[in-house]
């Protein structure tokens, strides 16, 4: 974390590539498939494992260093006998994987239900009111939930300054302290709340009516 905040400074022409989006791999001819590094690595670890195994060779250092050298060289062979034995061919479409027929079917479908929850709900772009409001219920959102959604990204950018600050700077805390957990107020937990409170005034109710019904039943019985 420390090397990539001071990039720009200790290393500008990496961090120049970088900016100009040269820190991602294209393993197809498909736009908007890049992967990132690490991941097209750990694509690469996978192809090797299935072609003899890779156990034990973090332990030696000098196979380690061989395998780093020689293990992308070799997952292209590789790709390229399966190609010429099994039949495998490699994707020459340059279109966006969701660019199909289905896809498109099911993007129209929810682009109609949304307008037709916006005809009968009424239009969210247009409301005039400072609350929050669900768009398929127009319920609206406490202000916990509000409060907590607008100050989520000040909340993070103070975490994260103090974090720097603590491990980093003054190194008052060691880097495997706890990170305590944030209390997010999301929609579905608020929901749920509200469904838990519902149900137990439903209960509370019942008891507090059953004795009058009892008495009721009691009294009813007598008179016959």
């Amino acid at each position: 974390m420390r090397d990539m905040c001071s990039l720009s400074v200790t290393h500008p022409d990496v961090a120049r590539e970088f900016r100009n989006g040269k820190f991602v791999i294209a393993k197809s001819r498909r736009k908007f498939s890049l992967l990132a590094i690490d991941h097209a690595h750990e694509q690469n670890n996978a192809t090797m494992k299935e072609d003899g195994g890779i156990i034990g060779l973090t332990q030696d250092p000098d196979a380690l260093l061989r395998w780093a050298v020689a293990g992308p060289e070799l997952v292209p062979v590789i790709a390229e006998f399966e190609a010429s034995v099994v039949g495998k061919t490699h994707d020459s479409s340059t279109g966006h994987h969701e660019q199909t027929e289905a896809n498109h079917k099911r993007f129209a479908a929810q682009v109609k239900s949304l307008v037709g929850v916006i005809a009968d709900l009424g239009n969210p772009f247009e409301e005039e009111s400072a609350d929050l409001l669900r768009l398929h219920s127009r319920d609206i959102i406490d202000q916990a939930s509000v409060e907590c959604l607008t100050t989520i990204k000040v909340r993070g950018q103070e975490q994260y300054r103090l974090f720097v600050n603590e491990r980093l700077g003054d190194r008052s805390k060691p880097l495997t302290d706890t990170i305590s957990r944030n209390k997010v107020i999301l929609f579905n937990e608020q929901t749920a709340e509200k469904e838990n409170k519902i149900t137990r005034d439903c209960h509370s109710a019942e008891e507090r009516v059953l004795p009058f019904c009892k008495a009721i039943c009691g009294l009813s019985d007598k008179r016959r």
